[in-house]
């Protein structure tokens, strides 16, 4: 066995394991410079955790006025004792709103409490990231993937929206990482961070049930590597397994308790999914579609190009197998853009799942992984002229997705930096890769500078022209008569006092709104007629009657987006 003196190889031979067999003899390293190195990792992991810090906030969201609302209002109702299930998918992420709960007890019902548990597990991701690649001795891909991660556009802005896709995301993560540390950890230590995994998986469940579907990949291979490669026991997958089954037991007995069900929770979203299920000629059609023009189009050039930033690592390291651990992430990676292009919402009938940009949020650990492996591996071959000719094809690949993704969207600009740039560091990465590393960085600043505008938005679809509109209501005690999403906007806004202050617009008469303020929020008036059928009452449809007078009016730079105030004698 190798002393911590000696470099720490890994072998291709194992998934999981590091070999204690050096490439080429041992090298000796004394122990100053591995507590140097180790010294100068942790400050670039530190220094990549406040830039991610830096840029969710400069990309602050806040309340979006969506599913968000529903998780607030729930994680208000548990705090206050008086939450009640119901047969909705939102209203049963019993873990997301317990965590939404718990930081609107500490902080108060605020927007900061309610994207404080996206926020906390996108910097977890970026940690998870770095530990598991230096966990198999990858500790320069480890930093790639963590920077990656860190400044990933939608896992930038999503870390600050009350959806909990990312925290799920991260706690699965959390979960594949347990496993892997378990798999190289010695004695009983072993056995309970496999269990600790399993709570993980659990937890992932509570957040977000669909997550649970990963594990149609993980299980069957988490037995191959424990039956072929003998790194993880079954003793270890027995210990995970037991884990995730005492969650959601014990959430099964919890809405036992309450509602005389024990899979309430199962029933009730499926209830809520399969109110439009696809069959016969509409299902081929749809998923033909889906498959082979929408799905391809939101990986590649909806998410701000995740896949196309990953798509040359990825393929690099897709045309050499020696990563034996990286075969199982890809497979991964592979297995979600597969379920988010056809994918169904329910358990028990098929609900195509929507192209959501959140949605793809589960594929950026994966993604991350691969691309600070592949980065790692071309820096170790930059000298062969082979794998210089290799990379530089597959790069010219990544290039071609993102300008064609970039004149898709109109972001032209983006699109010629992205051309520009890589081609000339493909011609770099043949002939003299120092230059390529000086284009690739030029090209890097260069992008973000041009894009930084659409890459990283601030307050993207957020509340905050509700926000506006709740200070300019602040001065009065009046009734406010309002459609009803703008009603449960304001009434986040105002902690969830005074409740009864705010009323229906739609079932108002011209009768009952005397002496009261009446919002009009063009948008949300528009979405309420186009989903739900509802319309202004006729007396207000037109405009406002005679005697309204204009109180306020918030936002108006395009037509149909203003909030009007009315004041109503």
């Amino acid at each position: 066995m190798m002393n911590a003196r000696n470099l720490c190889y890994v072998s291709p031979d194992f998934p999981f394991e590091n070999s204690r067999r050096p490439p080429v003899g041992p090298i000796r390293l004394g122990d100053d410079d591995l507590d140097a190195a180790s010294s100068s990792r942790r400050w670039i992991l530190a220094a990549l955790l406040v830039t991610g810090v830096v840029l969710r906030f400069w990309c602050f969201s806040g309340l979006v006025g969506s599913d968000d609302l529903s998780y607030a209002h729930n994680a208000h109702a548990l705090l206050e004792g008086a939450y009640q299930p119901i047969a909705s998918p939102l209203s049963n992420r019993i873990g997301h709103i317990g965590l939404i709960a718990f930081f609107f007890g500490v902080l108060g019902v605020s927007e900061y409490a309610l994207i404080a548990s996206p926020l906390l597990f996108s910097m977890l991701q970026i940690v998870l990231a770095y530990a598991f690649l230096h966990r198999i001795g990858r500790p320069r891909a480890a930093l790639i993937a963590a920077g990656y991660l860190a400044v990933a556009p939608w896992d930038v802005v999503f870390a600050t929206r009350g959806y909990p896709d990312l925290p799920s995301a991260a706690l699965f993560a959390a979960f594949v990482t347990l496993l892997l540390v378990a798999a190289t950890a010695r004695g009983r230590s072993r056995t309970a961070i496999a269990f600790g995994a399993g709570l993980c998986l659990g937890a992932a469940y509570l957040v977000k049930e669909m997550v649970i579907l990963q594990m149609l990949y993980w299980a069957p291979a988490l037995l191959w590597v424990a039956w072929r490669e003998k790194q993880l026991r079954i003793r270890d997958l027995a210990a995970a397994g037991i884990g995730a089954v005492c969650v959601v037991l014990g959430e099964g007995i919890g809405y036992y308790a309450a509602t005389g069900d024990f899979l309430f929770r199962f029933h009730g979203v499926d209830t809520g999914y399969n109110q439009t299920v696809w069959s016969g000629t509409a299902l081929y059609q749809n998923l033909v579609q889906r498959v082979f023009v929408i799905g391809p189009r939101s990986l590649l050039f909806d998410n701000v190009y995740l896949m196309g930033f990953a798509l040359g690592p990825i393929l690099y390291l897709g045309t050499s197998w020696k990563d034996r651990p990286m075969r199982l992430i890809l497979g991964w990676l592979l297995f979600d853009i597969a379920y988010f292009v056809a994918g169904s919402s329910s358990l028990t009938a098929y609900n195509p799942l929507p192209l959501f940009r959140r949605y793809m949020l589960m594929m950026a650990f994966p993604a991350a992984l691969l691309i600070g492996v592949g980065l790692d591996r071309w820096w170790a071959d930059r000298r062969d002229p082979a794998r210089a000719k290799a990379f530089g094809t597959m790069l010219a690949a990544a290039a071609v997705v993102i300008a064609l993704g970039a004149v898709v969207n109109r972001q032209l600009l983006i699109g010629a930096a992205a051309g520009c740039v890589f081609a000339a560091a493909i011609v770099a990465f043949v002939r003299r890769p120092t230059v390529s590393v000086a284009l690739a960085a030029a090209g890097s600043v260069l992008l973000l500078g041009a894009g930084l505008k659409e890459a990283y938005p601030t307050r993207y679809h957020s509340a905050w022209a509700e926000h506006q509109l709740h200070a300019a209501l602040t001065d009065s005690t009046r009734p406010v008569f309002a459609d009803g999403r703008t009603i449960e906007i304001l009434r986040f806004f105002n902690g969830y006092r005074d409740m009864d202050r705010y009323r229906d617009l739609f079932r108002a008469t011209r009768d009952d709104v005397r002496n009261a303020l009446v919002v009009v929020n063009e948008p949300r008036v528009a979405f309420a007629q186009e989903h739900y059928g509802d319309k202004l009452p006729e007396w207000i449809r037109g405009g406002p009657p005679p005697g309204f007078r204009l109180v306020s009016q918030v936002g108006g730079d395009k037509p149909g987006e203003a909030i009007f105030l009315f004041y109503a004698p």
